[in-house]
Protein backbone atom coordinates (compact mmCIF):
# COMPACT_ATOMS: atom_id res chain seq x y z
CA UNK A 1 0.00 0.00 0.00
CA UNK A 2 1.46 3.40 -0.95
CA UNK A 3 2.37 5.72 1.89
CA UNK A 4 0.95 9.22 2.07
CA UNK A 5 4.46 10.62 1.55
CA UNK A 6 4.45 9.27 -2.00
CA UNK A 7 2.64 12.42 -3.17
CA UNK A 8 4.48 15.15 -5.03
CA UNK A 9 6.90 16.62 -2.54
CA UNK A 10 10.20 18.47 -2.83
CA UNK A 11 13.35 16.44 -2.13
CA UNK A 12 14.09 16.07 1.58
CA UNK A 13 17.55 15.73 3.04
CA UNK A 14 19.33 15.66 6.36
CA UNK A 15 22.89 15.18 7.47
CA UNK A 16 24.99 14.20 10.39
CA UNK A 17 28.60 14.88 11.28
CA UNK A 18 29.78 11.89 13.31
CA UNK A 19 33.08 11.72 15.15
CA UNK A 20 35.09 8.52 15.24
CA UNK A 21 36.78 7.69 18.52
CA UNK A 22 39.51 5.47 17.12
CA UNK A 23 41.32 8.28 15.27
CA UNK A 24 39.30 11.38 16.25
CA UNK A 25 38.37 11.98 12.62
CA UNK A 26 35.01 13.32 11.54
CA UNK A 27 32.86 12.81 8.50
CA UNK A 28 29.63 13.91 6.92
CA UNK A 29 26.70 11.65 6.15
CA UNK A 30 24.11 13.08 3.77
CA UNK A 31 20.78 11.27 3.58
CA UNK A 32 18.40 12.22 0.78
CA UNK A 33 14.94 10.72 1.11
CA UNK A 34 13.17 9.47 -1.99
CA UNK A 35 10.59 11.96 -3.15
CA UNK A 36 8.41 12.22 -6.22
CA UNK A 37 8.25 15.86 -7.28
CA UNK A 38 7.17 17.99 -10.23
CA UNK A 39 9.35 18.33 -13.35
CA UNK A 40 10.44 14.68 -13.41
CA UNK A 41 10.72 12.87 -16.73
CA UNK A 42 7.82 11.09 -18.40
CA UNK A 43 9.60 7.75 -17.87
CA UNK A 44 9.39 8.17 -14.10
CA UNK A 45 5.72 9.13 -14.24
CA UNK A 46 5.05 6.04 -16.40
CA UNK A 47 6.91 3.78 -13.97
CA UNK A 48 4.97 5.25 -11.05
CA UNK A 49 1.67 4.75 -12.88
CA UNK A 50 2.53 1.06 -13.31
CA UNK A 51 3.92 0.81 -9.73
CA UNK A 52 1.90 3.15 -7.47
CA UNK A 53 4.11 2.39 -4.44
CA UNK A 54 7.14 3.97 -6.19
CA UNK A 55 9.33 5.51 -4.80
CA UNK A 56 8.46 3.90 -1.46
CA UNK A 57 8.56 0.26 -2.52
CA UNK A 58 9.36 -2.26 0.24
CA UNK A 59 13.02 -3.19 0.56
CA UNK A 60 12.42 -6.85 1.43
CA UNK A 61 13.19 -7.85 -2.16
CA UNK A 62 16.64 -6.44 -2.91
CA UNK A 63 16.74 -7.97 -6.39
CA UNK A 64 15.51 -5.11 -8.58
CA UNK A 65 14.71 -5.84 -12.20
CA UNK A 66 16.22 -3.53 -14.82
CA UNK A 67 13.21 -1.17 -14.97
CA UNK A 68 13.00 -0.81 -11.20
CA UNK A 69 16.74 -0.23 -10.88
CA UNK A 70 16.66 2.37 -13.66
CA UNK A 71 13.66 4.15 -12.11
CA UNK A 72 15.44 4.55 -8.76
CA UNK A 73 18.74 5.48 -10.41
CA UNK A 74 17.06 8.15 -12.53
CA UNK A 75 15.05 9.48 -9.58
CA UNK A 76 18.27 9.78 -7.58
CA UNK A 77 20.05 11.53 -10.43
CA UNK A 78 17.22 14.00 -10.98
CA UNK A 79 16.86 14.65 -7.25
CA UNK A 80 20.58 15.39 -6.86
CA UNK A 81 20.61 17.53 -10.00
CA UNK A 82 17.62 19.54 -8.80
CA UNK A 83 19.17 20.07 -5.38
CA UNK A 84 22.54 21.13 -6.80
CA UNK A 85 20.99 23.62 -9.25
CA UNK A 86 18.37 25.13 -6.93
CA UNK A 87 19.26 28.66 -5.80
CA UNK A 88 17.59 28.21 -2.41
CA UNK A 89 19.69 25.10 -1.74
CA UNK A 90 22.92 26.66 -2.99
CA UNK A 91 22.39 29.81 -0.93
CA UNK A 92 21.81 27.87 2.29
CA UNK A 93 24.71 28.40 4.70
CA UNK A 94 24.26 24.93 6.22
CA UNK A 95 24.53 23.30 2.78
CA UNK A 96 27.71 25.24 2.08
CA UNK A 97 29.21 24.13 5.39
CA UNK A 98 28.24 20.48 4.92
CA UNK A 99 29.60 20.37 1.38
CA UNK A 100 32.75 22.22 2.40
CA UNK A 101 32.31 24.66 -0.43
CA UNK A 102 33.38 28.25 0.18
CA UNK A 103 31.91 29.23 -3.20
CA UNK A 104 28.41 28.30 -2.00
CA UNK A 105 26.30 30.14 0.49
CA UNK A 106 25.07 33.66 1.07
CA UNK A 107 26.79 36.31 -1.01
CA UNK A 108 28.52 33.82 -3.30
CA UNK A 109 26.76 34.64 -6.42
Amino acid sequence: MPRASASLTPPRASWSEPSFTNDRSTGTILLVATSFFKELTADLYAYRKAHPEFPDQPTGDQFFDEKQFEAYRELGFQTAHRMMTDADVLNNADVSRVLGRADLGPGSG
